[in-house]
């Protein structure tokens, strides 16, 4: 239980942060590298405090945590209210083609560098090659949101193969996790991976089942019932808990709560006037979506940064060029090399999926996933991030998605 004292820095180094954030955004918008750059350096200045001074203490740092998980929330929430769901549909056909391409030629890169470049075993060399399948939709959807380039074409098409992206990765880890004691004699028994699919895929067909419902048959009658009741105001606030809860569903149900605040966010873009941003949630987005970032940044060890520096400049090549050979090759088949180039960049960052996989397998022992290999995936997936954000931004500024 913190101390007063204690609650006092706690709310003190919040207060800092958030000003901080807003200071980093007012400086990064006029130049080229995007805002969460400054944030995930904010979040490992922030670590960095922590483990010299001992500030913030271990509770604060699990209550940034917290808000950072609330980020992603609002951030993938913001992403689907914004979607133009008819425009989503109709790219469904395209968007798996490119997602199987993304999800294999990821995963075999991924898994040839751990095998023969860092010479893992097999556990450890799925483990690590299952999580750089997954790609952190978040991270370069803002920079697109920022170029007003995210409801074009080539936008729609990034975020349906990010998020079958999202779920596949999810239905890989468990698999992974239910074979890891398998894969480390050698033996996977078939009957346990037809188990573990079948479980991934009921969730999941139940999840998407109660959103339509929701969207489908609740949606409009509650928000005619709650602009009856509650001033304006409120009623954003109420729509944006119900985006909360549907994302928390999905947690529930072991998927991530990207996959559920996006959702949620669609289900309420059918009506526009479900939630104004100008008025009500923009405000709530702006306090929240900097703490995804500064929660990755938060989650970096200083003291691994060394020893995992060859191994994550290994895993960063893999994971880049896993990206744009299994994003940019069907893109390239059907738009052209300049969305090609932008979706393969655009599906390079690797953070929350990423980093769960990790932490689950390292929750095995250290047979699955020792520290080292630990401390180089999170370095390369802050890596991926930067860079990828970067290039992202700088090929939005050059080429022009739109025309696609």
């Amino acid at each position: 239980m913190e101390s007063t004292h204690d609650l006092s820095v706690t709310i003190l180094v919040l207060g800092l942060t958030i000003g901080l954030a807003m200071l980093i955004k007012a400086f990064f918008s006029r130049g080229i590298l995007p805002t969460l750059v400054g944030y995930i350096g904010l979040g490992l200045g922030l670590r960095l405090v922590e483990q010299g001074w001992g500030a913030p203490y271990p509770e604060s740092r699990d209550i940034f945590l917290f808000l950072g998980d609330a980020g992603l929330v609002a951030l993938l929430f913001r992403v689907g209210l914004e979607s133009n769901l008819r425009r989503l549909r109709s790219q469904i056909g395209r968007a798996s083609l490119v997602a199987v391409g993304d999800i294999c030629l990821a995963g075999i890169v991924a898994y040839g560098a751990c095998r023969w470049l860092l010479s893992l075993d097999l556990t450890q060399s799925v483990i690590v090659a299952s999580a750089l399948t997954a790609t952190s939709v978040g991270v370069t959807v803002s920079v697109w949101q920022a170029a007003g380039s995210l409801n074009t074409r080539t936008g729609a098409l990034l975020v349906d193969v990010a998020e079958m992206d999202d779920i596949a990765g999810v239905i890989i880890l468990g698999l992974v996790l239910a074979l890891a004691s398998d894969l480390r004699t050698g033996h996977v028994r078939l009957e346990a991976f037809e188990t573990v699919l079948g479980l991934t895929l009921a969730r999941l067909a139940l999840f998407t089942a109660v959103c339509f419902a929701f969207a489908r048959y609740l949606e409009r009658p509650l928000m005619a019932f709650l602009r009856h009741w509650e001033v304006p105001a409120d009623l954003n606030l109420t729509m944006t808990a119900l985006g909360f809860i549907l994302a928390a569903l999905a947690g529930l149900l072991g998927f991530s709560l990207a996959i559920g605040a996006f959702f949620a966010g669609l289900a309420f873009s059918r009506d526009p006037r479900a939630l104004p941003l100008d008025r009500g949630f923009t405000p709530i987005y702006e306090l929240l979506s900097p703490f995804f970032f500064i929660g990755i940044g938060l989650r970096i060890d200083p003291a691994s940064l060394p020893m995992a520096g060859l191994a994550s400049l290994v895993l960063l090549l893999a994971a880049l060029l896993g990206k744009l050979l299994g994003n940019g090759l069907p893109v390239w088949f059907l738009e052209n090399r300049r969305a090609a180039l932008l979706v393969g960049v655009s599906m390079a960052p690797r953070a929350e999926v990423t980093m769960i996989i990790m932490q689950m397998g390292q929750g095995l022992g250290d047979w699955a996933v020792p520290d080292a290999i630990f401390a180089a995936v999170v370095l390369s997936s802050v890596l991926t991030c930067i860079v990828g954000a970067v290039l992202v931004k700088v090929m939005l500024d050059k080429l022009s998605p739109g025309q696609n």
